[in-house]
């Protein structure tokens, strides 16, 4: 079976079930580079890299899990009109609000990290020494959410459908009883 490639020029199939999407988004190749590599280690991950904001949300179709998103997506050659990564948030965040995005940025700037999480960002990573780790530990935070909601929905369910069998039983006593009566 054909699976996700991490170049987003070749073709693309769907996910294997079970299969977490990650998008690494980064306008300088070596540290998108660096980044996937570190991350190619993660158990049941799929990993696609994009250089830029646009073609990250040309992609949001294939419903990634995760989003790693540089803020400054200013590119290589400075190229004009580039969507910053707060902009790509704010679209990621309107059209799936269920994934979850982890910003990067060279800046150690509490304004636009708070910006960022007050517009939905999971949480902030500055580009420094520990980034790769910070990353790392942040995804397998999202990653331990994920797992707390799979089970709170499991157990939701597990109770709606035991309050269910119960009903029935009650209703089946009540008329066994209005029938024998």
């Amino acid at each position: 079976m054909e699976t996700i490639l991490s170049d987003f020029k070749k073709p693309v199939s769907k996910l294997k079930s079970g299969i977490t999407l990650i998008f690494l988004v980064d306008d300088h190749p070596v540290f998108l580079e660096i980044l996937k590599g570190d991350l190619l280690s993660l158990p049941n991950t799929e990993i696609m890299t994009f250089n830029s904001g646009e073609d990250c949300l040309k992609h949001m179709y294939l419903n990634p899990s995760l989003v790693v998103l540089d803020y400054d997506l200013s590119g290589v050659d400075e190229t004009p009109n580039l969507m910053n990564g707060v902009q790509v948030l704010k679209k990621i965040k309107k059209t799936h609000p269920k994934t979850e995005v982890v910003m990067l940025s060279g800046w150690d700037n509490v304004a636009v990290a708070t910006t960022s999480i007050k517009l939905g960002a999971f949480d902030y990573v500055v580009k420094n020494e520990h980034a790769l780790l910070n990353v790392r530990n942040k995804i397998k935070n999202i990653f331990r959410k994920f797992r707390i909601m799979k089970q709170l929905r499991e157990e939701r369910i597990a109770k709606w459908v035991i309050s269910g069998i119960f009903g029935i039983c009650l209703i089946f006593s009540f008329f066994a009883d209005k029938i024998i009566n």
